[in-house]
């Protein structure tokens, strides 16, 4: 989790060996290219990464092609950078290519197109062009919405990107009802992941959110705001009694196989919630994850965990 003097080595070692295995322009180096670039982007070490992610797109071409899913995700990696770095004039064609790219191969309403879509968005959200961000954001939130569903953090970081595009452009009713479903769906998120995730993925998840910036922003959320932080910190109570009453029935051992059926089960119900466009969910998922879901329901009444499920089951 973040420790790059670890990991850079690893990947230079890895790359080198790819390098010296396989032939000059094998997709397998374009990869190891790309992982590197990745990690001195992370960094903020643009100077390094650019090369590396232009080697890694011209290996895509020339070994897969042009219109290659491949090619269309290292296209996004460079524009990312650019994006990242401000050199929008350099992002914007590199995104409209992949986008292309996606569409033709993934379809209109693909994860992979929607994230492009998003990306596209919120550049010229960041350039001030909201006459061609805005309908891109919301077809990009109406591919998440419709494949991952709505309480997924796709589709709350689409909406929240709506919403302070609505105060920039000065539309704060419309800017005040998106913050509002974003803090609904935000507060979703967050009760499932504590219940079903890992203690590793659920500090992940609470590093990369701030649910309270947008009312923080919004003249007249005063009551939002309070709201929203109480809220959250009732559903952060809730997992925190709901691992201890987990914890105690762990003691028992009529009740062990059960506590064991609830730690797969949530295991495999957080890797369900957090899948990203780059693991699109199937139908197959979508089937599991209800299966997960209504499993619970054949559980004893007395297993403790019944005494938070209005909270956590939702």
């Amino acid at each position: 989790m973040g420790d790059y003097a670890k990991a850079e080595p690893i990947y230079q070692q890895a790359l080198q060996i790819r390098k010296k295995k396989l032939p000059p322009d094998h997709p397998d180096t374009a990869a190891g290219l790309n992982n590197l670039a990745s990690l001195y982007q992370a960094k903020g070490d643009y100077a390094k990464a650019e090369p590396l992610y232009q080697q890694a797109l011209e290996i895509c071409k020339k070994a897969l092609g042009p219109e290659h899913t491949y090619t269309a995700s290292s296209l996004s990696n460079l524009a990312g950078l650019y994006d990242e770095m401000g050199a929008y004039a350099k992002a914007e064609p590199l995104y409209q290519q992949a986008l292309e790219i996606d569409q033709k191969v993934f379809g209109p309403e693909s994860p992979s197109t929607a994230e492009i879509l998003n990306n596209l968005g919120f550049l010229y959200a960041h350039t001030g062009d909201y006459a061609k961000a805005e309908p891109l954001l919301r077809q990009a939130l109406q591919i998440f919405t419709k494949v991952f569903g709505p309480e997924h953090p796709d589709t709350a970081t689409t909406l929240e990107t709506l919403a302070f595009l609505k105060l920039e452009i000065g539309q704060i009713h419309e800017a005040k009802s998106l913050a509002q479903l974003n803090a609904k769906t935000r507060l979703a998120i967050l009760s499932k992941i504590l219940s079903f995730a890992s203690e590793q993925q659920r500090l992940a998840y609470e590093n990369k959110i701030n649910p309270y910036r947008l009312f923080a922003v919004l003249n007249g959320s005063e009551v939002d705001l309070a709201d929203a932080v109480l809220r959250y910190k009732g559903v952060v109570l809730d997992s925190l009694i709901e691992d201890r009453l987990v914890a105690e029935a762990s003691k028992e051992s009529q009740d062990r196989d059960l506590v064991g059926r609830l730690t797969a089960d949530k295991r495999q119900l957080g890797q369900l919630q957090l899948q990203t466009p780059t693991t699109p969910l199937t139908k197959g998922s979508r089937t599991s994850r209800k299966k997960l879901t209504k499993s619970r329901a054949s559980w004893p009444s007395t297993f403790p965990v019944s005494a938070v499920q209005g909270v956590l089951w939702v």
